[in-house]
C-alpha cells in the first residue's frame, strides 16, 4: 500500500480523536510508533479544532479500552497513522446518530474540516534544513558542524536534490560524511552537494568538516548557504545557516 499514507474512519457521535492503541490501557505509541505519534502531535497542535474537542487514547477520553478498532490494526499491521474521529460539537443537536437540521451537519463539517486540511498538508514531501547552530571546535583534529535535511511529510522526496554550497568566509571542506540517516549525500569537487531521496517522516544528518588550524571562524561567523534549481515547492530554493 505504498500510496495509502494516512486512514480516517468517521464516526457519529462525539468531538474527539481516538489516538492508537484504543485496546490497551498503557501509552504504547510513544514506545512502538515515535514517528506516527509525532505526526499526531504536530497536527493536533497546529489544527484549529472545535470548541471542546478532545484528542487521546480511549481510556483517557471515554475511561475505558475499545479493542477491535480499526485504527488499531492498521497501525500495528501496517505502521499507516490511523484514527477514528467522532464528529459533533457542544451544541446538543449534534449529538446524535443522525442529525435532523442540515445546517447542523454542515456547522460539524465546517469545524471539524481544519484537522483534515492539516493532515492533507502533512501528507506532502516537504524538505526542511537546519542546523545544530555551533561548531564544534577542536585545536588536534578537524572542527565540524552538521547539517540536517528533514522530509516533515508523510510522501517520500523520490528523487536526488543537488545543492551549491557557498560559504562566507570560503573556507574548504576537508570531509563531508553522512552521521545519521537512511540515505546518503555526496559532496562533489564542484561544490555540489548531491541529497539522495529522503522517506516520509525522515531525516539526513550531514557532517561537514573543517581545518579550523587554516582559517580563523569565531562563534557564528560561518554563514553556509545551500542553492539548488528544483523548481518543487517540496525543496527550498535557498536556504542560509548561520554556524
Amino acid at each position: 500500500m505504498p500510496q495509502l499514507k494516512f486512514v480516517f474512519n468517521f464516526h457519529s457521535y462525539g468531538n474527539f480523536w481516538p489516538i492508537p492503541f484504543s485496546a490497551v490501557s498503557m501509552d504504547m505509541m510513544t514506545e512502538t510508533n515515535p514517528v506516527q505519534k509525532s505526526l499526531f502531535d504536530e497536527i493536533l497542535a497546529e489544527a484549529t479544532k472545535p470548541e471542546g474537542f478532545r484528542a487521546g487514547r480511549a481510556i483517557d477520553l471515554l475511561n475505558y479500552t475499545a479493542p477491535g478498532d480499526c485504527s488499531d490494526w492498521i497501525m500495528a499491521a501496517t505502521g499507516i497513522p490511523s484514527t477514528s474521529p467522532e464528529l459533533s460539537l457542544l451544541d446538543a443537536e449534534t449529538r446524535e446518530f443522525r442529525i435532523k437540521d442540515k445546517s447542523k451537519v454542515i456547522a460539524v463539517m465546517d469545524q471539524h474540516y481544519p484537522l483534515i486540511e492539516k493532515t492533507i498538508e502533512k501528507l506532502q514531501a516537504k524538505m526542511q534544513i537546519s542546523t545544530d547552530d555551533h561548531m564544534h571546535m577542536h585545536h588536534d583534529k578537524n572542527s565540524y558542524f552538521m547539517i540536517n535535511f528533514v522530509n516533515v511529510g508523510l510522501e517520500e522526496l523520490s528523487s536526488e536534490t543537488v545543492f551549491t554550497v557557498e560559504t562566507e568566509p570560503v573556507i574548504k571542506f576537508e570531509t563531508v560524511s553522512v552521521k545519521d540517516s537512511f540515505g546518503s549525500a555526496k559532496f562533489n569537487t564542484d561544490g555540489k552537494l548531491v541529497v539522495s531521496p529522503i522517506y516520509g517522516r525522515s531525516h539526513l544528518k550531514v557532517k561537514f568538516e573543517v581545518d579550523t588550524s587554516k582559517v580563523s571562524l569565531p562563534k557564528g561567523a560561518l554563514k553556509v548557504t545551500l542553492k539548488t534549481e528544483s523548481k518543487e515547492a517540496k525543496v527550498p530554493e535557498s536556504t542560509t545557516l548561520d554556524i
